[in-house]
């Protein structure tokens, strides 16, 4: 067998990756590789890759250590209040009974309150302020 030698880069440091790689023989199809070899070089492979297996549980291990403990997702995770799971499921409920054509036995199908809408003029008078006070801020921009 036949290793490829590479000028080494200047930024290749000793790292656990780069020697992987420097173990890795890279052959070309038509030297004929012998299926005894190549399933070798496999098993070396899933060696090493079982290796690193280890090498990262050790990893994670001490970066759990290091974060009291927590590993894995860090942050806050978003909960449903039980009126909000609620509304979801009475929406499903009713979105079932319409698929199966269960809409005018409505068995176990809670009907929530349907959300407020704002009437016209009251939407009205939200644009109107609004537009006067960009006319107030585009008066004070000009003056200044």
């Amino acid at each position: 067998m036949r290793r490829l030698i590479r000028p080494k880069p200047l930024w290749a440091a000793k790292s656990p990756q780069n020697r992987l790689s420097e173990r890795i023989l890279i052959q070309s199809p038509t030297e004929g590789i012998p299926m005894t070899n190549l399933a070798g070089i496999v098993q070396q492979l899933q060696k090493e890759r079982d290796q690193a297996a280890r090498v990262v549980e050790r990893l994670d291990v001490v970066l759990a250590a290091l974060n009291g403990g927590s590993s894995g997702r860090t942050g806050h995770r978003r909960h449903l209040s039980a009126a909000g799971r609620a509304r979801i499921v009475a929406a499903q409920r009713a979105r079932w009974a319409k698929v199966r054509g269960d809409a005018g036995q409505k068995q176990n199908v809670v009907s929530m309150p349907k959300k407020r809408t704002m009437s016209a003029a009251a939407r009205k008078r939200i644009a109107a302020a609004q537009r006067a006070r960009w006319a107030k801020f585009r008066a004070a921009k000009k003056a200044a």
